[in-house]
């Protein structure tokens, strides 16, 4: 098992959108158990849940509301590989999207 790391600046974000997951159980073989059959992430890394205000149809869409994780620096690869192989992409890096609350949270971090 990969050890942990203390320090909270390292690692990456994470999002999982439930309302994406094909509940394939891939992500969960490809990440040796850190996701579950449900693509849902470990519990112990999640830091927010996100609700974005839906499009003006009134429809929730991809990203609408997503679950916002840390992933810590020795489960970075092993995360990579399960998002490589989740055609759904209801997981993805913070870094390789843009929603409302992430462009919030980047002005914020950019003021420090």
């Amino acid at each position: 098992m990969p050890r942990l790391e203390r320090d909270p600046t390292s690692g990456r974000l994470l999002l999982f959108d439930p309302g994406q997951s094909l509940s394939d159980g891939v992500a969960m073989v490809e990440s040796n158990g850190f996701f579950d059959a449900d693509n849902e992430p470990a519990w112990e890394i999640w830091i927010a849940y996100v609700q974005e205000r839906p499009q003006r149809s009134g429809t929730w869409t991809h990203l609408d509301a997503y679950l916002l994780c840390w992933v810590p620096p020795a489960f970075v690869d092993l995360v990579d590989g399960a998002i490589a192989v989740n055609p759904e992409e209801c997981l993805l890096w913070a870094d390789s999207v843009e929603t409302p609350f992430l462009r919030r949270l980047r002005e914020h971090l950019d003021r420090r």
